[in-house]
Order: C-alpha cells, then sequence, then structure tokens
C-alpha cells in the first residue's frame, strides 16, 4: 500500500500540475472582486473529492466544479463565493436562496428538481462498483454476495442499488466523502464500494499501489447538469445562458482534461 507521506507529497503535486489553470482563475476572481459586483453563490459539496473539488485549510483551492462555476462567473462579470456544505443540505440552502448556481448534479439526486432550472448536460459520469483486492469480478449486481457491506458516501443516492440497500440483500456503510470510502476499501473495512469513475481514477494516479481490485462493475453512467436555484438572486434566463456559453465553447472539454 502506498506510504501516506507518499500519498500526500504525489496528491500535492498532481493538485499543482491542475492547478496551472487556477493562478488565471485566482487572477480572475481578484480582477472581478474588485468590481464590487456581488458575487456568484455556488454551491459544493463537503463530500466531493478530487478532481471534482479540492477543499483544504478550509479553502476551495480548485477542482472540476470550481472551474465549471468560474468559467460561468467570468461570462456575468462576477466573482464566486463558495458555500461548502455536505450533500444532504443542498437543497434546504437552495430552496431558502441561499445559492445561486449548482454544478454536478442531476435531477433524480435532488429531492425537489421541480425548484431548480436546469442546464442541458455538461458531461456523463460512470457509476462504478469496485473491490478491494482478492475480492472476485461480479459481472453484475446479481453476482454481489448477500449480506455484502458496499461502501457509499453519506448523503448519496445511489438508484441501481437502493433496492437491495432497502431490503437488506446488500450492507450499505457509508464515508464521510469519496476519498475517505476509497482509504477504507483499500484498507479492507468492507469488500465493495460504489464511486464514479473520474473520483476513482483520480485516487489510483495518485495511489498507484493500493490495494484495489483491477475490475470495475459499471451500474449506470448519467449525465450531470448546472442547476439555477430558483430562489436565488440572478436572473435564471441570464445564468443558463452563461452555461450554455460555457458549453458551447468547449471549456468543459478543456476542464476535464486538466484534471486528466
Amino acid at each position: 500500500m502506498t506510504n501516506p507521506a507518499n500519498r500526500r507529497r504525489s496528491r500535492r503535486c498532481a493538485t499543482r500540475r491542475a492547478a496551472l489553470g487556477a493562478g488565471a482563475w485566482a487572477l480572475a476572481l481578484g480582477s472581478v472582486q474588485a468590481q464590487g459586483v456581488e458575487p456568484l453563490r455556488v454551491l459544493v459539496s463537503s463530500a466531493w473529492a478530487m478532481p471534482l473539488l479540492d477543499w483544504r485549510e478550509e479553502r476551495v483551492q480548485g477542482g472540476i466544479v470550481p472551474d465549471l462555476a468560474q468559467a460561468v462567473a467570468h461570462r456575468l462579470g462576477r466573482s464566486v463565493h463558495f458555500v461548502v456544505m455536505p450533500r444532504a443540505r443542498m437543497d434546504a440552502a437552495a430552496l431558502a436562496g441561499d445559492a445561486d448556481l449548482r454544478c454536478y448534479v442531476r435531477p433524480a439526486w435532488t429531492s425537489t428538481p421541480e425548484a431548480y432550472a436546469w442546464s442541458g448536460e455538461l458531461f456523463p459520469v460512470a457509476n462504478v462498483i469496485v473491490g478491494h483486492a482478492g475480492v472476485p469480478a461480479p459481472q453484475s449486481l446479481a453476482e454481489l454476495p448477500a449480506r455484502s457491506v458496499v461502501g457509499g458516501t453519506r448523503g448519496y443516492r445511489y438508484p441501481p442499488l437502493e433496492a437491495g440497500f432497502q431490503a437488506g440483500t446488500w450492507l450499505r456503510e457509508d464515508a464521510v466523502d469519496q476519498e475517505k470510502l476509497l482509504l477504507k476499501l483499500s484498507l479492507r473495512r468492507h469488500p465493495y464500494a460504489v464511486t464514479d469513475a473520474l473520483t476513482l481514477g483520480w485516487f489510483l494516479r495518485q495511489s498507484p499501489h493500493a490495494a484495489l481490485a483491477p475490475w470495475r462493475l459499471e451500474v449506470s453512467q448519467e449525465p450531470v447538469h448546472c442547476a439555477v436555484p430558483k430562489a436565488g438572486r440572478v436572473d435564471a434566463a441570464r445564468l443558463l445562458a452563461a452555461v450554455e456559453a460555457v458549453r458551447r465553447s468547449g471549456e468543459v472539454a478543456t476542464i476535464l482534461q486538466r484534471y486528466r
């Protein structure tokens, strides 16, 4: 298993590489802030790990979602204020008017999809089950052994697995965020975990010797969107037009490539 100190150094190096665009990102934030325009309040989840979100020292340092948010804010002539909270509280914050934008979200992942105006698709996300080293590869969900513990992330919904969890076919054990989920899996705290392929790929690049099995069982592939809370303070049509401009410009692909 990768030495924790080496893993931290590797993660810092990779984050620095990903942050080549973050210097301009920070400069853009400062230049807009200087104009005194109200910032765009963007909800991000404390359960996310890299490459979705780099949250260190109580600050958002970068990641796919912050980069997307900054690209949108730039088109509006605004800075960004990130509102970081557990995923389970994000809908309530949106309904209360405490945020103007969410990205990396789907209607099925919220309890109140009607409370948002939705953008077009940003990019597809594959959700996969992975096991620790030595666990045989299942060919389908039906081959997961009964009463197996499947690790998940607190506040996340896994539609393909929910019926099995509720019936007790498999037992769900949550971690507070996706990085800790994969660390627990590599330490054999449970035999399986469900995560997204982006996070898994980043984790394995930083911890190439982590004790995870080489197989992947894809359980879903779904496009993610941006969502504008109707209770926010920014006009939804104007904000969605900015998101659409980012989609059409090719910036989404550029941002994703930055973290691969």
